[in-house]
């Protein structure tokens, strides 16, 4: 594990969402997103503010629909900033000789679970399709 690979989870993050200023393909939608539809499938995820667009996605499953409406373009935005401000501080949160993370040595405030680093590095891999 390292900065560099939050850095690219980020980088990832930001390729596959896109801004209406970069000239990606990527996704352009502001959020918030919202589901359309009730009871059974098909679930639709629309923007909120923006009705006119139409079905940014569809899927039979309410629990997948709420998640992909969460994850709309800004969140994932913030959650890139999140990843490149955890490799900035990458060798300040890990410091030999401290006790308290399950998987390296920084010491937890409140004595318990993975510290901030660690939890970056999860993310990093899930979204760079490692082992989390």
């Amino acid at each position: 594990m390292s900065a560099q690979m939050l850095r690219d989870a980020a980088k990832v993050l930001r390729g596959t969402i896109g801004t209406p200023d970069d000239g990606s393909d990527g996704w352009v939608i502001p959020g918030p997103w919202r589901v359309s539809g009730r009871g059974s499938g098909p679930f639709e995820i629309v923007p909120e503010l923006d009705e006119d667009y139409g079905t940014i996605a569809r899927t039979e499953y309410g629990n997948e629909a709420v998640y992909i409406a969460t994850m709309h373009p800004r969140v994932g935005l913030a959650l890139a900033d999140w990843l490149d401000a955890s490799a900035s501080a990458w060798g300040i949160e890990h410091k030999a000789g401290l006790s308290g993370c399950r998987r390296c040595t920084m010491r937890r405030p409140n004595g318990h679970g993975p510290c901030p680093a660690c939890l970056a590095e999860d993310v990093a891999s899930a979204i760079l399709g490692g082992e989390a």
